[in-house]
């Protein structure tokens, strides 16, 4: 047993420990519906690469062997890299679609307090008249 603990560097012990720590908050947050479940998926995804690959650092090697990149580490910032730029892509895309809704529903809230007034406006001019000609 202990010649098999040996054969873990201090990083392969502590990095899944870690991962193993954000996926408990991240199942956490969702059971208190603090975030959706995909969300959760996407955490335990991310926190589950993080604790595999540290564990098992020769089969990030084999990916970027596979891929043509010349070590591991290379292989998972570049993958970091490529994952990260989407997110950023689809955040500003989500970004312009919530700034295009909320002009829309100012246009709408604006048009409808200008018709709201005018429609007032018009009932006590109605009233005036009415109350003139008694």
């Amino acid at each position: 047993m202990q010649d098999y603990i040996n054969q873990f560097s201090p990083y392969q012990i502590i990095v899944p420990f870690l991962a193993l720590i954000m996926i408990m908050k991240a199942v956490s947050r969702f059971r208190r519906s603090e975030q959706t479940w995909r969300e959760l998926i996407t955490w335990v995804l991310v926190w589950g690469a993080v604790g595999f690959f540290a564990l098992f650092p020769e089969i990030s090697d084999k990916f970027a062997n596979f891929v043509g990149i010349k070590s591991g580490a290379n292989a998972i910032i570049t993958a970091a890299l490529v994952i990260l730029f989407y997110v950023v892509f689809k955040i500003l895309v989500m970004t312009e679609n919530l700034e295009g809704k909320i002009t829309k529903l100012n246009r709408s809230m604006a048009l409808y307090r200008f018709f709201k007034k005018e429609e007032s406006h018009f009932d006590e001019k109605e009233v005036n008249h009415n109350q003139s000609h008694d």
